[in-house]
Order: structure tokens, then C-alpha cells, then sequence
């Protein structure tokens, strides 16, 4: 769901669907997480996905689109977790021993280290993204 490259842009990133929007700010979870793997490699730093959970999230694309109530009527309760399975890769990833994880690693439930996207693994775009930020936290004060 996340665009080819990260968008900054507020402006542009309203026109955007509300999936490209929530793809956008995952994509930037993995690249913040590469990053500060990268900066501080001895802070260990990882991004999780933690399953498909059966949360409010998907209410108001349930009564947008019929497409994606019929899908979640049909397969939803085959591959949705419950709140409590979803926490188990925080957990995981929070209590593993730190030579079980790579740093700036991406890891699907539970403790399965993942393939990252193109546009994740890509370092250049990972330091603007760092760098806009820091730009971003300067202009308001912080």
C-alpha cells in the first residue's frame, strides 16, 4: 500500500487514498527504524508488522467499501488475529536476546525476520526522510 518513495509533502499526501496514506506511514516506520540502525548501530532498532488484527481500523473501510466488507465477511475471521495475538511480535522482538535480532531488521509475526521492499532497503531515502525530520522538529521548536 505504501508509495514507491516516501511522501513528505502534506499537500500531496492529502490527495492520497487513505491506504496510500497508512503504506506511507509504514514505509517510514522501516526506514526510521534502517536509519537510526545506521546511525546508532548500538541502539538496536527494528520495525514490526504485527499481523492483520481484527481492530477498529478497518471501520471506516467497512462502511465505505463494499468490497472490503464482503472480503472481511469471507475471509477476514480466517486470517485476522485478536488484539492480544497481534501483541506478540512487540512482545518478541521487546524480549529477545539482542544477537536474535538484526538491527535495522523488519520482522513478521512471530520473530520472522522479513523482506523489506525496494523502497525500504534503499538508504538514501532513509537519511532525507531522517534529515526532513529533523528539519521538521527544528521549525516547531524542538
Amino acid at each position: 500500500m505504501a508509495p514507491s518513495g516516501i511522501i513528505t509533502d502534506a499537500d500531496a499526501l492529502e490527495q492520497k487514498s487513505t491506504w496510500t496514506r497508512y503504506g506511507n506511514s509504514k514505509l517510514a516506520n522501516v526506514l526510521f527504524a534502517r536509519e537510526l540502525s545506521r546511525r546508532y548501530p548500538a541502539i538496536t532498532s527494528v520495525s514490526l508488522h504485527p499481523g492483520v488484527i481484527a481492530t477498529e481500523l478497518m471501520g471506516p473501510a467497512m462502511k465505505s467499501s463494499v468490497l472490503v466488507r464482503w472480503a472481511n465477511q469471507l475471509i477476514g475471521k480466517l486470517v485476522m488475529q485478536d488484539v492480544h495475538q497481534g501483541a506478540m511480535n512487540q512482545l518478541w522482538a521487546a524480549t529477545a536476546p539482542r544477537e536474535r535480532l538484526e538491527n535495522g531488521g523488519y520482522y513478521t509475526p512471530v520473530g520472522k525476520l522479513g523482506k523489506q521492499r525496494w523502497a525500504a532497503r534503499e538508504g538514501e531515502m532513509g537519511g532525507k526522510l531522517w534529515e526532513y525530520t529533523e528539519a521538521e522538529l527544528k521549525r516547531h521548536g524542538y
